[in-house]
């Protein structure tokens, strides 16, 4: 089965079959989610672009492409329809969606005990550090529509990992957006961190997944978890200073912080979330097959010994970076009054930035050759995507690198600072010559 036998006949008789049976009856019947990028719109109405796809090929071939199908995903779905004249919008992010960049708001925490008690931890160990089969009939039969059509959207593969709240937390459960992160607490430290996914409201489909006691309250919301992690080593002191709460404070209840304490436990715990280097190399390689094949390039008998599969995913991997935050930490309190925060830049947040110098630093956990790559790429990314005042810019390491790596990052006008232990810290400054070449570089914002 290959995309290209889909013409554009058959895509007006699966149209015809989608507005006889309706938007919802023509999912299930071939087993798709709504689009989440991209919409066919045919007369002024909008339809989910690979559901027509994968029932226009029924029409040619009599066989439907299932959503496994599509290895390019949308992307690639939306060009071959415009190649056939079909006009293809992008999706607007609404509702429990995911959020368009343009219109994301700083994360939120949300801190949900999760391994408290035996029968809690039984819950933890079942649904949220393993993935459960959500199509099984047990939970399939459960779930609306459009809690399918959901999480199916972010979690295509049919399984997620799965938490929930009580009813009176609906409205901490209710602010809570796509990307927004979650620390699971529970026997005096943190468990886990995990990204906020689909969520919704089922009480059946929670007492499925966990069985309440007789006579206790259920659960009602049900959310999904990505990027889940276990962590070994944050206890509660530590997070309690992070948010200013009581010494007694065990984190007995679902709770959502306010924006500066999310960003405090985002910054001390060193959180970063990035999309799946897998993935985006999966999906590069099929746009650029698809783009190809527009011109002849790919013949069927190549297509047709790709692998087929989908690489859509609402967030990447979650990484705790706790060391380099430790080391931020460090250097932070070697400090007076240097207006240090935080800066967030159009290409993510940066480790650490001195408003009163205009100094951008990167922190890596080690010294060796391919951190300091890493360290000098990001940091001149982050100079020309930020709109602050940018006079200097700093990798800051546990050692000393070697010579010719400082060199390097000499080239560029960046400093090089590096722990000495203790509380002392020693900064190798740039030559002012090569600083003062790079500066009118660094003042350059990109528009994005």
């Amino acid at each position: 089965m290959a995309l290209g036998d889909v013409d554009s006949p058959a895509v007006m008789k699966a149209i015809a079959e989608h507005r006889d049976v309706g938007p919802e009856a023509f999912r299930r019947r071939y087993g798709f989610g709504r689009a989440r990028r991209y919409a066919l719109v045919v007369e002024g109405e909008r339809y989910d672009s690979k559901a027509i796809i994968g029932a226009a090929h029924r029409h040619v071939v009599g066989e439907a492409l299932p959503w496994t199908a599509f290895r390019g995903g949308e992307r690639t779905v939306a060009a071959h329809l415009r190649r056939l004249g079909f006009i293809v919008e992008s999706t607007a992010a609404q509702g429990n969606s995911p959020a368009s960049p343009a219109s994301a708001r700083e994360p939120l925490v949300l801190i949900a005990p999760s391994y408290g008690n035996a029968a809690t931890r039984r819950r933890f160990h079942e649904t949220l550090a393993q993935p459960v089969d959500f199509t099984v009939q047990r939970l399939r039969d459960l779930l609306t529509a459009e809690e399918t059509d959901g999480l199916l959207a972010r979690h295509p593969e049919g399984t997620a990992r799965f938490w929930g709240a009580l009813a009176h937390h609906n409205s901490a459960i209710d602010r809570l957006r796509d990307g927004d992160v979650v620390i699971f607490t529970g026997a005096n430290r943190v468990q886990a961190v995990g990204i906020m996914g689909y969520r919704f409201r089922n009480p059946s489909a929670a007492a499925a997944l966990w069985p309440p006691k007789p006579g206790d309250e259920g659960w009602v919301n049900v959310y999904s978890v990505t990027g889940f992690q276990r962590l070994t080593d944050v206890w509660y002191p530590e997070l309690r200073a992070m948010i200013g709460s009581a010494e007694k404070d065990i984190f007995q209840s679902a709770r959502l912080l306010n924006p500066a304490k999310s960003a405090a436990v985002i910054t001390g715990f060193g959180i970063t979330v990035t999309p799946d280097a897998d993935a985006q190399d999966q999906q590069a390689e099929a746009d650029l097959l698809a783009a190809l094949s527009a011109d002849g390039e790919i013949v069927d008998a190549e297509q047709a010994h790709i692998t087929s599969t989908t690489y859509e995913r609402t967030a990447g991997t979650v990484t705790v970076h706790r060391a380099e935050a430790m080391l931020v930490t460090r250097y932070r309190q070697s400090l007076a009054g240097s207006g240090d925060q935080r800066l967030r830049s159009a290409v993510g947040f940066t480790d650490l930035y001195l408003s009163d110098d205009g100094d951008i630093i990167e922190a890596k956990r080690a010294a060796d050759h391919r951190y300091v790559r890493d360290a000098l790429g990001q940091l001149l990314d982050y100079a020309v995507n930020t709109t602050v005042s940018v006079n200097r810019l700093t990798a800051l390491f546990p050692e000393a690198p070697a010579f010719a790596d400082i060199s390097l990052l000499h080239t560029y006008g960046i400093d090089c600072l590096h722990w000495a232990g203790g509380d002392d810290f020693v900064r190798l400054a740039a030559p002012p010559q090569r600083r003062l070449l790079m500066q009118p570089l660094w003042a350059t914002t990109l528009q994005r």
